[in-house]
Formats: structure tokens, sequence, C-alpha cells
């Protein structure tokens, strides 16, 4: 059971109560506890809790202890609340948990793993004192006991490769321009832009952060997450922080940055569609299973000339980088040994293959840039990322592929 507040709404399948105000917290109190669970399971031993089943369970007011279980079901909210405001994917988020004033994200890291521990303990106190209190109400010392099962405590621990990870998320919301080292909350999801709310970090100028196997341009993506991290932290802790990410990402190289780029290439949209259900707000260009390129894209700053700007400025010079590279291989493979020479052909092979793959790209996007394609935000993520084809990478429940 829990509490909603106003903003929220319910169905069937998630019934609601509405008990006096007075009783609320005794009530969702009682609901919550072993003793409540016993009866339900007795009266229906399904999976599915009706309406009537909570009618029917029995009720006893312990007026005695009624100001101790408010003020327990008060800490209880106010915990859990704190706990799922911690991520972005809350009404209220206000900023990333690792944001906390340690010197070092190792450091933030500890400070909110304790802040979470303790939050957790504390619940899991909580819920086992009300238990022992309704028990003595109702008389049921020998048959149920107070005891919270670890599984049982809905919130959360801290988990080193998840927070990583929800980092990353953050920080790449701060160089579009959703999030903001200035102001708690989302700084922008449409609207007229507040160019004051960004001070401290200026989110990418044309809300296109390209994603490549190596640095070719200014804003590219690694470049900009690591100036996200001299802002967060200090520059001086640049490298730590590098070591530390890349500690909760698990590559496989012996360098940060590689680690830190593989990730960004390979699995950062996959897992930023877990986050937000496959409804993703940061949409990615790909030019197909080769990955020559690959850009983010904030669905909240697209404008109608967004795809001729990714390909004017990015696509088609990207594919003039990559014809000067294979030159370059070609000239080197003429002197070079045997070994040398095989080693080059195979770079030489996967960038004639990404050559092409982005000659195809190329052309599809311009045929959709000239289109000047316009979103409706009232039509959903659906509707609006369907609209550009296979520009944008798969995602099965919201294409339909």
């Amino acid at each position: 059971m829990r509490y909603y507040d106003e903003k929220f709404l319910f169905n069937v399948a998630g019934i609601s109560c509405f008990p006096e105000e007075n009783n609320r917290n005794y009530l969702l109190a009682f609901l919550n506890t072993n003793v409540a669970q016993t009866y339900v399971h007795i009266i229906n031993p399904t999976i599915n809790l009706n309406v009537g089943d909570v009618a029917r369970l029995p009720i006893i007011f312990n007026y005695k202890s009624k100001t101790r279980i408010d003020i327990l079901v008060e800490k209880n909210i106010k915990l859990s609340k704190t706990d799922w405001d911690s991520f972005e994917t809350s009404w209220e988020f206000k900023t990333h948990p690792y944001i906390n004033g340690g010197s070092t994200i190792a450091e933030s890291h500890n400070i909110w793993e304790n802040n979470s521990d303790n939050r957790y303990n504390q619940l899991k106190n909580n819920e086992e004192e009300l238990n022992q209190i309704f028990i003595d109400t109702y008389g049921v010392g020998d048959e149920i006991f107070p005891v919270v099962e670890d599984k049982e405590i809905t919130i959360n621990k801290a988990d080193f490769k998840r927070e990583i990870k929800s980092f990353i998320s953050y920080g790449i919301g701060c160089l579009l321009g959703r999030y903001s080292l200035d102001v708690e909350g989302i700084a922008y999801a449409g609207g007229p832009w507040d160019n004051s709310k960004y001070n401290i970090l200026k989110p990418d100028n044309d809300n296109i952060l390209p994603i490549t196997d190596r640095e070719y341009f200014q804003n590219d993506i690694v470049r900009l997450f690591i100036s996200f991290l001299k802002k967060a932290y200090s520059y001086k802790s640049l490298e730590e922080n590098l070591e530390f990410i890349s500690d909760g990402l698990e590559g496989t190289s012996d360098y940060s940055l590689e680690i830190i780029r593989n990730y960004f290439i390979k699995d950062f949209f996959k897992d930023h569609c877990k986050i937000y259900q496959n409804r993703p707000i940061y949409w990615l260009f790909s030019s197909g299973k080769e990955k020559a390129f690959q850009a983010l894209v904030y669905l909240h700053r697209y404008n109608s000339g967004t795809l001729a700007r990714l390909r004017t400025e990015y696509v088609i010079l990207y594919l003039g980088l990559i014809q000067r590279q294979i030159e370059n291989l070609q000239k080197d493979q003429s002197s070079s040994s045997v070994a040398v020479m095989v080693k080059i052909q195979k770079e030489i092979n996967k960038l004639e293959k990404q050559k092409e793959e982005l000659i195809s790209f190329d052309e599809k996007l311009k045929n959709f840039a000239d289109k000047r394609i316009e979103l409706d935000l009232d039509d959903g993520v659906k509707v609006n990322y369907g609209k550009f084809g296979d520009l944008l990478a798969e995602v099965k429940q919201v294409t339909g592929k």
C-alpha cells in the first residue's frame, strides 16, 4: 500500500482507498503490516487484491499507539519519497545524488551509499516496529512475527553500476539542456529558452552530440562529458573521476576514456530506453549496424532545421574525414612490411564499410531534412519517433518493429 497525493490517478488495476484524513496514516500502517497481509491471504489467497477483500479486513483502533503510528508512517513516506526523487524518472527529481558536495565521484558515491543505507535500515526498523504494534494490538504474537525480509523493503540500496550509469545520463541531460548545474529539477522541457539557467555549464549549442569511435568534432560526446565533469567537480580530480566511472562501466580496455567512449557507442541508448520504458527523450540518430556515425538529440530542443544541420555540419564532414583516412592509410600501406600491410588493410576495410553506410545514411537524411519535419509534443514519443523512419536507432516498442 502506498500514499498518493492529489497529483496522481488510479484505476481498477491499482485500487485506492479514501479514508478520513485523521485515520489515513493508521490505515496505511495497518495495511502494510504482516498482520494485514496474513488476513489478506486468508480472505483471498490469489495474487489479486479486490476492493471487497480490503473492506472485509478487521480493523482494531489502538488509540494509545496512534500518535506513534502516525509519526512512523510520516517518516516512512518521507524516506520512500526521498529515495524515489533521487532518480530522474521522478516528477520531483532535483539533481543527481552524486551532486552532494563530495570532492570526487568516489567520495560522492560513499556519501550516497551511507545515506541510502541509513534510509533503508531506518525504513526496515520502522516497519518492524509497526508490525510489533499491530501484532500486540491483535494479540497474534504466537502466530505472526514482526521481522521484515530485506526483499520486502522497497527503497534502494546504493548500486555502483546503476549509479554510474545514471550519473552519465544526468551529465548528458546537462549537456543537452534538460538539466542544469545551476538549478534543481528540469531546466528545459519545451517552451521559451532561458539562458540564465546555465551559468556553470553551457549546454551544447546545436542540440547534437556526435558519437564516433574517435574524437573528430569539437562537441564530441566524450569531450563534452569531460567538460561536464570538470564543472561538476574539480578539473584536478578529472583523472580519478574518469577511472572511477570506467570501473563502474566494467569495460575491457585499460583506458578509461576508451571504456567511456565504447559505452556511448554501444550501450548508452539501450540503458536510456530502459530508464524511460522505451519512450526515449534523447533520440539516437544512427547510420546503421556499423555504427559509423551516431548522434544524440534531445527531443524537446529539436526543430525543423535539426536534420539539415546534422547532415551538413556532421555527416558530410565526417564522410570527408573518413575518405582522407582511407587515402592516408593506402599511402602508408605501400611502404610497410607484410604484417603491417595486413593490419592496415583491415582498418581500410572497416572504413570502407563505414563510408558505404554513411553514403546511404546521407541520402536518407537529405530526404527527411528536405521535409523539415515538425514535432507536436502532445502526440507523445511513439508518434513523433515514427516520423523519422530508420534514421533513428530501433526501439521495438516505439516503432512497432
